[in-house]
């Protein structure tokens, strides 16, 4: 979620090529360019997953399991799975995966959450995501990711695993004095799983296809959320659109046939 390639990560004033380093000198090859036509979490990757740039039906219908991509691979006998840190991705529209997690479905938002951010003083992004949809903890989801990685070795598998960080900003419609430090926080621990998620694949099913993504960007300039109805074109600048839509993309072949696809740069043409 949010990680973004190196050139906006400088931007930040974070150097972030020793990860794409790691990355390619374990045969992926960097996108660099690659923006998305969305700017959330759902917009920009049940697009991805549908192969299209419009909805098909409900918004979450790709990410939930039921996108095109998904339907298409489960007709030529892949099995699918969907992990997530959090029910967010399922919600009112429940899994369409063969294998999902979380597989609770959670009661309609609490009053709590709003409360919470009245105490707190800031309308946070968390807060749109009560208790009852963050029901497991980042560790238990890692855990599940690699029980689904390892379990995927048993036949074709197709599996689609959303991390929650680095994420973006707190979203409340101003920066935090620290907002850039704790996105490199964040960062750190994200490039951290990456790696071991990465190994883990390398180690078991080394001819597999493997797509890094990012969704859209941290969302660390201007307000820290959107721009629309904040700021005139004229105070707009290339940072503040590749803070929002930049997507980091990196892939690994299962053979050395990819230059026809070396000219990616939507996101939402990856399938």
């Amino acid at each position: 979620d949010a990680y973004v390639p190196n050139e906006t990560m400088l931007s930040y004033g974070i150097d972030n090529s020793l990860q794409e380093d790691f990355l390619t000198s374990n045969g992926f090859f960097l996108y660099p360019n690659t923006y998305s036509i969305g700017a959330t979490s759902i917009d920009s990757m049940s697009l991805v997953l549908n192969a299209a740039n419009d909805f098909y039906g409900n918004h979450r219908r790709g990410v939930s399991g039921d996108g095109i991509v998904q339907n298409a691979l489960e007709k030529i006998g892949y099995t699918t799975y969907g992990v997530f840190p959090y029910y967010y991705f399922f919600y009112e529209v429940g899994s369409s995966y063969d294998v999902s997690y979380p597989d609770s479905n959670p009661s309609k938002l609490t009053f709590m959450p709003l409360l919470n951010a009245i105490l707190v003083g800031e309308f946070r992004f968390e807060f749109t995501l009560s208790e009852e949809i963050t029901d497991s903890s980042h560790n238990e989801y890692v855990s599940r990711k690699q029980d689904s990685l390892r379990a995927g070795l048993k036949g074709p598998s197709f599996i689609y695993s959303h991390s929650n960080i680095p994420n973006h900003s707190q979203n409340s419609g101003a920066c935090l004095p620290n907002e850039t430090q704790l996105y490199q926080e964040r960062l750190n621990e994200a490039n951290q799983e990456m790696k071991t998620d990465v190994k883990q694949i390398l180690e078991h099913d080394p001819g597999s296809i493997i797509i890094i993504a990012g969704d859209h960007g941290p969302y660390l300039t201007k307000n820290c959320v959107s721009l629309t109805d904040f700021y005139e074109k004229s105070e707009i600048n290339r940072q503040d659109i590749q803070d929002r839509h930049a997507t980091f993309l990196a892939i690994r072949w299962a053979e050395d046939d990819n230059a026809q696809y070396d000219d990616i740069t939507v996101l939402q043409d990856v399938f």
